[in-house]
């Protein structure tokens, strides 16, 4: 697995950056941060580790896989953020639940579901640096732009396990230094 790019704010341009020499790493340009884009195997295998179920078809041909999509997308939401499909229904007021049943043939409830789910997923591609990401990504995907959204989640979730382990071990001493005030204030205390 390549290692990642921590985020850092665009400077100029826009689109692919063309590979000149195959030790350079390709990123992307025209979103807010520049992150490195995936080749499929480094998706497909970070993918594997995050226990996602993906083949390289779904990968490389989104378009006739969308409820595939959709559930990587769920999958990726819920690993990354905590945000699973059952929260979101839950979010939904009962009041509404019950007036779309009273008009069912006027409103799906799955859609505020959708809307939900949508608004949830662009946020999480808004902060890895994806701010293009649209309604179509979601329902007629192509495989350029899903490589991108999958190559900027995975560098974010690449960057923050980086990050907490420099964390962890910082707090650490910070944590044995608390037990050691802890014991002095509780013998203080006597």
């Amino acid at each position: 697995m390549s290692r990642f790019v921590p985020p850092s704010p665009m400077g100029t341009g826009g689109g692919v950056t063309p590979k000149k020499n195959p030790n350079l790493v390709e990123t992307v340009s025209h979103t807010h941060y520049i992150f490195p884009l995936l080749k499929n195997s480094e998706i497909l295998q970070c993918m594997a580790e995050l226990d996602i179920d993906m083949t390289k078809i779904e990968l490389t041909e989104p378009q006739r896989h969308k409820e595939k999509v959709r559930k990587v997308f769920w999958d990726l939401l819920e690993t990354c953020c905590g945000i699973s499909e059952d929260d979101i229904q839950q979010r939904i007021p009962s009041s509404t639940i019950d007036q779309l049943d009273y008009a069912k043939e006027l409103h799906d409830p799955d859609q505020f579901i959708d809307l939900l789910f949508y608004k949830e997923l662009h946020q999480l591609l808004k902060t890895c640096g994806v701010v293009d990401f649209s309604w179509k990504d979601l329902h007629h995907p192509v495989s350029k732009r899903f490589r991108t959204h999958l190559s900027a989640i995975i560098n974010m979730a690449k960057f923050r396990e980086e990050q907490l382990r420099v964390y962890a071990e910082l707090a650490e001493p910070r944590n044995e230094c608390l037990m050691i005030l802890e014991e002095k204030h509780s013998e203080h205390a006597q």
